[in-house]
Parts: structure tokens; sequence; C-alpha cells
């Protein structure tokens, strides 16, 4: 009778990027002798490591415990002589499903539980000024704010893959809010409703079906849009407003005047 080991290992070397086996245990999966340590130390027998390549990672999970997922590179100034570092089972289930583990990912996870690190790689990655965000002056109304944050794009942008990571690293999860001015108009409900009707379901751009109904009621959801914009003197008229998909309202507001759809 095969006996189920619960404890998922999944090896990554140079050759073989995710190698599967199991263990009865997570101290058999990390210390006996076809354990992670045994592995790094090219002393697992059952591995032909000249066909898989240099062991690099390992990640080990208990399929009986969300959460549990930890990954472990050699770290020979360690008591055990691994690196460990927590593995989520969202990053689990992607790399399971076939998403490529790259060393860089893998590496990552190091960074992030070892904040100390993070930010020594930081500075190792700098590329210079571009690598810090601009510092700005805190904005005072909506359109400043979604400026501003339209240039610290063009800045991130602007700097290597590996670098953004890295700033992610040692970034706060939790954003900073604030309080801007707004200024907004009291539209007249009659000329939604009569553009709505007009349209009767289909975009007045595209002239394609309303992308979805809304839950609210059941109508196809179109957005009005005003042709000559409220904030530039426009009149709130059937004459000056169009029922749009909402992919044309934002071609309408963002996109080059000469591309179409």
């Amino acid at each position: 009778m095969t006996i189920k080991k619960p404890i998922q290992f999944r090896a990554v070397h140079t050759k073989t990027r995710w190698r599967r086996a199991s263990h009865e245990s997570v101290a058999n999966a990390l210390g006996n002798k076809r354990g992670a340590r045994a592995l790094f130390d090219h002393l697992n027998k059952a591995i032909d490591y000249s066909k898989h390549g240099e062991p690099l990672y390992v990640l080990i999970w208990d399929e009986r415990l969300p959460g549990s997922g930890e990954i472990v590179k050699p770290d020979h100034s360690r008591w055990d002589g691994l690196q460990h570092a927590p593995v989520s089972d969202q990053e689990i289930n992607r790399f399971e499903s076939g998403a490529a583990a790259s060393d860089e990912d893998l590496d990552l996870f190091f960074a992030r539980a070892n904040p100390s690190l993070a930010k020594a790689r930081l500075r190792e990655v700098s590329d210079g000024p571009a690598t810090s965000l601009r510092e700005l002056p805190t904005p005072e109304t909506e359109a400043q704010l979604e400026e501003q944050l339209q240039a610290k794009i063009q800045d991130s942008r602007g700097i290597t893959a590996d670098a953004r990571r890295q700033r992610l690293l040692v970034a706060s999860s939790s954003p900073v809010r604030i309080e801007v001015r707004t200024t907004a108009f009291i539209r007249n409900a009659d000329v939604i409703v009569e553009v709505l009707e007009r349209a009767a379901g289909h975009c007045e751009e595209c002239r394609r079906p309303a992308p979805f109904v809304r839950a609210s009621d059941g109508t196809p959801y179109l957005e009005v849009h005003h042709i000559v914009p409220l904030s530039k003197g426009g009149n709130d008229l059937v004459e000056n407003a169009q029922a749009i998909c909402p992919n044309c309202h934002r071609r309408k507001h963002y996109a080059q005047s000469d591309q179409t759809i």
C-alpha cells in the first residue's frame, strides 16, 4: 500500500526548473537523506545532478495546511545550512500551474523576508536618481493628484525592471490618504435618461452593444459623455451628449486624436 506523503517538495535546478517530490514530514523534507540540505550538498544519491543541474532552491508546503509554504536555499552560515523565506499559497499555485519560476522571482522571497537585505539590494541595483520616485508637493486638487501619478508612472517606466522590483520590496503597502478639492457639476437626470433611451443599448460611437447590464436595474451599461465637456463650457443638453461604452469613453478622454479602436 502506498503511503500518502502530504509534504510537497519542489526542487528548482539550473536545468530542471520544477522537479516534483513529496515527503512524510517537513523535518524529512528539510533534513533527511533526500531532503533539501542533502540535495544542496550533493548527498542525495537518487538525484542525477548531471541531468537536472545544480540545485538552487526548494519549495516546501503541507497540502493540508494553507499558508504553510516556504522556500529554502543553501546558506552555510545558518545553523541548519539553509536560508528560509515564506511563500504564499497564491505564488505556489502560480508555479504549480506552469508559470516559470525564475531565479529573480524566487530570490525576491528572501528579500521580502529580510528588509535590511532588500534595502541593500535596492542600493546595489540603483541606477541613480531615476530609481527614486521624484518628490512632488502634496496635491491640492484631484487633477493635480492624477497629474502626479502619471509623472511617477513615467519615472517607473524609466528604470530597469530589476530596480523597480527591488524598490517594491521596501515600499509601503498602505497608500497615504489625503484630502483634495474637487469640482463637480449637478447634472440633469432627464438628459441622461433621454440619451440612454436614444442609444437603445448600443454605443453611439462604435455601434456595438453595451458590454454588460447594470446589477442595480438590469439596464445596458453605457456612459453619458458630453461632446463639448462641461468643464470647457459645454451645455448639459441632449444635443451635446452621447451614450457610449466605457472603452469609447476612455478613448475620448485619453487616446491620441487620430487613434481608432
